[in-house]
């Protein structure tokens, strides 16, 4: 996929939307040819018809050898069909490759992503509380707003320390955890 183009429209959604856009026309670049060649095979099984192909190649096996045995021929794989169940595991295996090669792309690709997004939303929150400080510095310096105490926004002013809400989070997911384990029942 090309690099995208500039926008004809320079609102700010419009960049946003390039720039969303670049970013996922880099990373369609930066895909070696051996990860296309396995995202395209993935594309291609990732579909019901794959399925119901695996499923009647399957049935159609089968009934072909039992075919065979019914009418005195000899079959080409007796069963337990030994050939059956050495193309089936071949198969498993190479989806069981692929799938997790595909995985681990995404993978990388999401962790990127949510790094992203912590990124944005510790800038929303600077933004957000420097909009609250200047509200309120604005009801402090007019003489036509009420000045009050807001202790609601004097706390929302402040940005957060991400560092600090991490532990604040792990702190009460373990103790949530600790209560949950005291409450089962023991063997």
């Amino acid at each position: 996929m090309p690099p995208s183009e500039p926008s004809a429209n320079p609102t700010i959604v419009g960049q946003n939307i390039d720039a969303v856009l670049a970013m996922n026309s880099a990373d369609d670049l930066n895909i070696t040819r051996h990860q296309r060649a396995v995202e395209k095979m993935v594309s291609r099984v990732a579909v019901p018809g794959f399925l119901f192909a695996i499923l009647g190649g399957i049935i159609l096996w089968i009934g072909i050898n039992v075919g065979m045995m019914a009418a005195g021929d000899r079959p080409l794989d007796r069963p337990p069909f030994g050939w059956l169940q050495t193309t089936a595991s071949l198969i498993a295996l190479v989806m069981t490759s692929v799938v997790v090669i595909t995985q681990n792309r995404q993978g990388k690709v999401a962790e990127r992503n949510a790094h992203i997004d912590l990124q944005v939303n510790l800038l929303v929150d600077q933004k957000a509380g420097k909009i609250i400080q200047l509200l309120e510095e604005m009801r402090t310096d007019s003489p036509t707003l009420r000045n009050r105490h807001d202790a609601e926004a004097q706390e929302l002013q402040e940005t957060f320390d991400p560092g600090h809400v991490a532990s604040v989070i792990a702190e009460k997911s373990n103790a949530m955890t600790a209560e949950t384990e005291g409450d089962t029942p023991e063997a």
